[in-house]
């Protein structure tokens, strides 16, 4: 398991913004239709947040399980809103392109066709890059890295 820490900056522009401005800010070229104000209230806040990206590429599948453990032994912590995800693809753009697939385990819901305990998360492949949603794994593959909170 690897950890990239990082800090982002968040000022009331950004977080106090509305939601269609904070998805401008990603420029994204896709925005999934169930990521919306309805789906995923947000309470955006003038904070600074530290933010890690954690990689299990040494692993070629790993389950929830395991990588709540490992959140919990390394004390990291699931993302509480939606402000904080799409401030990272505003100001880190070139992190998501770099780590192929961002996802965060929390909150979850229930999407449109009714599955529960899905995930959002984002992916970007040059030159295309997407905001969408994912149904919440019993494994994933070692590929995917996940972005969680850290102090």
């Amino acid at each position: 398991m690897y950890i990239h820490r990082y800090t982002l900056s968040v000022n009331d522009t950004q977080r106090k913004g509305n939601f269609d401005q904070m998805i401008a800010a990603g420029k994204y070229n896709r925005v999934d239709f169930d990521i919306n104000p309805k789906n995923f209230p947000f309470n955006p806040k003038n904070v600074e947040t530290k933010v890690a990206i954690v990689d299990f590429s040494d692993s070629l599948w790993i389950s929830n399980d395991q990588v709540l453990e490992e959140f919990k032994k390394t004390n990291l912590g699931l993302i509480q809103d939606l402000s904080t995800i799409l401030a990272c693809g505003a100001q880190q753009t070139e992190l998501q392109i770099e780590e192929c697939c961002l996802i965060s385990l929390s909150p979850f819901w229930t999407d449109s066709l009714g599955y529960k305990r899905v995930v959002r998360f984002l992916t970007g492949r040059l030159p295309f890059l997407e905001l969408a949603t994912v149904h919440w794994n019993t494994v994933w593959y070692g590929f995917n890295r996940f972005l969680v909170t850290y102090s």
